[in-house]
């Protein structure tokens, strides 16, 4: 679910256009009569009175899990949502999600104090998790562990905390990881996955995405979910 429509290309983003609330809704409404969702994944909103709307809709015909992706900038730079945006998601959709899924600098906006390492990653993700959400995955974290660099992000929920780590890859700017992430750990939720389940199997889908990366222009590459093949609950792409 995306409220905005982005002017961007490979080599960043340069403006959007917030959707009116009463045109999001409608939009919501349509879809949801046609066939209920099995889960819903948040995107690009833009407007604190556009999530409000989104809200008041969600309570009105959705229980179902929620994904808030809380995209505030461009990986390239070009804000995604207003100051006053931020605040009503967090006042919201927050307290609804199944899961939040920020990276470092999102839930340092969000929580109000820098992120600079995993305690504080961890720190941030329960910040998130008292604001009302079921769990929160905080992304894009940097380990050293036994002389090597890796990634990591940190899973909090109600049955404790987990840090999930994988090979860094050096020099690697890819466009769309986070989007790739979020949407796939949403596709497993509406599956039937519990929380951690999906989050692994989406966490795989996203490496394969940014290892076979494509790129389509002159600026930064793209993740590329192709790549992925078909991966299961197992965390194995097939052919991999």
């Amino acid at each position: 679910m995306a409220a905005s429509l982005t002017v961007q290309s490979t080599r960043g983003v340069t403006g959007r256009h917030d959707l009116p609330p009463d045109i999001v809704r409608a939009q919501l409404e349509e879809l949801i009569s046609d066939r209920r969702p099995d889960a819903i994944k948040t995107g690009v909103l833009g407007r604190a009175d556009t999530i409000r709307e989104i809200a008041r809709l969600l309570d009105e015909h959705y229980s179902g899990p929620l994904v808030v992706d809380p995209v505030i900038a461009g990986g390239e730079g070009g804000s995604l949502i207003d100051p006053g945006g931020l605040e009503a998601l967090v006042g919201s959709l927050v307290p609804r999600a199944a899961l939040v899924t920020p990276n470092t600098r999102e839930v340092a906006a969000i929580s109000g104090f820098e992120v600079f390492d995993v305690s504080d990653m961890e720190a941030a993700a329960l910040y998130v998790v008292r604001l009302g959400a079921r769990a929160a995955l905080v992304t894009g974290g940097v380990i050293e562990e036994k002389g090597r660099r890796l990634s990591a992000d940190v899973l909090v929920d109600g049955k404790g905390v987990e840090v999930f780590t994988g090979p860094w890859l050096e020099d690697a700017s890819v466009h769309g990881t986070g989007c790739v992430l979020s949407a796939a750990i949403t596709a497993y939720l509406a599956l039937g996955m519990e929380t951690r389940e999906a989050v692994v199997s989406g966490r795989e889908v996203v490496r394969a995405a940014m290892d076979g990366a494509v790129s389509p222009g002159s600026g930064v590459p793209c993740a590329n979910p192709r790549a992925a093949g078909d991966i299961g609950a197992g965390g194995e792409a097939a052919g991999h």
